[in-house]
């Protein structure tokens, strides 16, 4: 004769799986959960920092009026540089090689596109980071939540054309 399955024993297994299946899931979310924080915090520390394309680009100083004072400057895009984003050239002294600086326009907190240099300062207007745009804190994170300074790329000037290595 053959013995009828206990129904208990199938409820117990039933119950069993349920709860190894929730306990997977949730496990599972959890560690989903975990590795977008470290994406996002790789991507807070990196956002900014585009390869280098090894290009220069070039700006004659004549045909850009907004660079022929101190605190003066322009946004662009050249091209694929920059991750294909704008990049702020700005005028931080009177004359010399150390007369411009280019800084990328990405924050290195989310990868948001930061504001035009305002007093001195760029904001962020995602989560309030502000970064400097003078000769003595350019680029740097002055306050907010960036972990880092902008991505900056070597700028020369002499005298009639602006070199930016990309």
């Amino acid at each position: 004769m053959t013995e009828s399955p206990d129904p208990q024993a199938n409820d117990v297994s039933r119950r069993r799986f349920i709860q190894t299946v929730s306990a997977g899931v949730l496990s599972a979310g959890f560690v989903a959960w975990l590795a977008g924080l470290e994406s996002c915090n790789n991507a807070a520390t990196n956002p900014g920092t585009a390869p280098s394309t090894g290009q220069k680009v070039t700006l004659t100083l004549a045909n850009e009026s907004t660079l022929q004072s101190v605190g003066g400057f322009v946004r662009r895009t050249f091209g694929g540089n920059n991750g294909g984003h704008p990049v702020l050239v700005v005028r931080t002294g009177s004359s010399g090689s150390g007369a411009f600086r280019t800084m990328s326009t990405v924050c290195t907190h989310a990868g948001c596109l930061i504001d035009n240099p305002s007093g001195g300062q760029c904001l962020c207007e995602c989560h309030g980071s502000v970064f400097g745009a003078t000769a003595g804190n350019f680029s740097s994170n002055l306050g907010g939540p960036a972990p880092g300074p902008l991505q900056t790329f070597a700028t020369t000037f002499d005298g009639t054309t602006i070199t930016i290595s990309m």
